[in-house]
């Protein structure tokens, strides 16, 4: 009976994992229910001495576990203690998910269909927007609630493109040659429209990697020319995209007062009274005839007439259509963004930013990328104020708000963000100390040389995503980011591979 009792627990924590999983997708309260759950049965199951044993052979998890310490012990000196206790709270997972998995091994049933089963939650998750869109319930992806962390939605895809290219076997199915490359396209597809920029291009890597990891095998000399002209090709495709919109002419050498749109110059600060008279009386979004220029909907109005390279006045108002003059009123600036998808806007965008910075010559609270650089100076700035051990784990925030207040008075608090850079951000809260254990943290399994030679295709996959993304987003700040970090990092690492803790 005991052992019976005993036997039961692998599939206690493949229920457990399966629901947390749906949870990354859809729910934060499943989230924190299945790990809850998870501990528990953790506890319950007993055995402890066997489980010290095994973990103390798992110096990755054992580094997860210190750096989940180091956050405890940031509690000693913070002044917000319950903003402290929330941030323990939300980076549970860190202290969690690395203990069970090095202590606990898998059902067959888990090795077996975990992939297939992710396969599955990622297709019904891009369906859904897909359908939605095609049939007209929605104009955007973010109305539906699922959707709204748009970079966090994209990941899940980006990661379920790296589980059917590097770890194909454990997804086979049934005219899987057809399946899995119509998988892909849909998938591209989703992220595409949902304009999330940095895992679409990690989406293509992946897949170019796949590519050249085939062509090498054939011919490694191919190999090497196609990862040559696509290291060539790609800046300049990305040059050549943003001098379509924003180049300057060559008969421009002054750009005081000037402003480019699709390569055309226009002067936005000469006000033509009659363009906004004549554009309040055919539009329900009107322009402030006092204040002019502090009005947005103006800004908007110019740029979109000099886009089609008309004069800045009442005389090309009327050449615009109905259809033209709804497009301003919905906020679009350049009437090549009329028929874009929505990565192409999100292209634009960013092309904006790098304009108005260079013209500039400032970086500002233009959007995502200039907000961006602003806050990793904001964190760069506040690690040398107190370098070695930070300011504490749980006045992080506060230090960010007084510093915003300070230097950007005029920016609305909404704004006042962390780093969008994980490391700089735990730098924050923890100092150097905090900021050297998880660069150790995160580079152990690389080059350690008994964990190297135990990685999977598909773990270097998804150590190169999280990269990245560490890089550009907080991924141990918020309860999904988190769980999804830590989830796949040591999910993949050590429970699903158990030979490991024999090492």
């Amino acid at each position: 009976m005991k052992n019976v009792s005993q036997n039961i627990f692998p599939y206690i924590y493949t229920i457990l994992i399966g629901l947390l999983v749906i949870g990354i997708f859809y729910s934060l309260f499943l989230i924190s229910a299945s790990e809850i759950t998870l501990a528990l049965v953790w506890l319950v199951e007993g055995k402890y001495k066997e489980k010290l044993k095994k973990l103390k052979k798992q110096p990755y998890a054992m580094l997860w576990l210190a750096m989940y310490l180091l956050l405890v012990i940031g509690m000693l000196y913070t002044a917000n203690i319950k903003s402290g206790l929330d941030d323990l709270r939300v980076k549970l997972p860190i202290l969690l998910l690395p203990l069970i998995f090095a202590t606990t091994y898998p059902s067959e049933f888990i090795k077996k269909y975990f992939n297939k089963f992710y396969l599955f939650l990622a297709f019904i998750y891009v369906l859904i927007p897909i359908i939605t869109l095609s049939f007209g319930w929605i104009d955007n992806i973010k109305e539906i609630p699922w959707y709204r962390n748009h970079i966090r939605a994209s990941l899940l895809i980006t990661i379920a493109i790296s589980i059917i290219l590097f770890a194909n076997d454990t997804v086979k199915i049934k005219y899987h040659q057809i399946i899995h490359p119509l998988l892909i396209v849909i998938f591209i597809t989703f992220q595409i429209l949902n304009a999330s920029l940095a895992p679409f291009i990690l989406s293509l890597l992946i897949i170019f990697i796949w590519i050249i990891s085939r062509i090498s095998k054939r011919n490694k000399y191919i190999a090497i020319g196609a990862i040559a002209i696509f290291i060539i090709s790609l800046p300049l495709i990305f040059y050549f995209s943003y001098q379509s919109y924003f180049g300057i002419p060559k008969n421009i050498t002054n750009l005081e007062n000037i402003e480019i749109e699709n390569r055309n110059a226009y002067n936005p600060y000469t006000l033509d009274k009659s363009l906004v008279k004549k554009w309040n009386e055919i539009s329900t979004k009107q322009i402030d005839e006092i204040n002019t220029f502090s009005d947005s909907n103006y800004y908007t109005l110019v740029r979109f007439l000099a886009s089609k390279n008309y004069p800045i006045d009442s005389t090309g108002l009327k050449m615009l259509n109905d259809k033209e003059i709804k497009a301003i009123e919905h906020n679009i600036t350049n009437y090549r963004l009329m028929s874009s998808l929505p990565l192409e806007h999100r292209l634009y965008n960013l092309y904006y930013e790098i304009y108005r910075v260079k013209k500039d010559k400032q970086i500002g609270f233009y959007g995502s990328l200039s907000q961006r650089l602003v806050y990793l100076k904001a964190g760069i700035s506040l690690i040398n104020e107190k370098p070695l051990f930070g300011w504490g784990t749980g006045d992080v925030s506060t230090a960010f708000k007084n510093y915003y207040q300070k230097h950007y008075p005029q920016v609305p608090e909404k704004l006042y963000r962390k780093t969008h850079n994980q490391f700089v951000t735990i730098g924050v809260a923890l100092g150097i100390v905090g900021m050297f254990l998880l660069l150790i943290l995160w580079f152990y399994p690389i080059f350690n040389k008994k964990s190297r030679t135990n990685l999977t295709s598909l773990w270097i996959c998804i150590w190169i995503i999280f990269s990245t993304m560490m890089l550009l987003e907080d991924m141990l700040e918020g309860q999904q980011a988190t769980t999804m970090t830590v989830f796949f990092l040591t999910f993949y690492s050590m429970f699903l591979q158990p030979q490991l803790k024999e090492n």
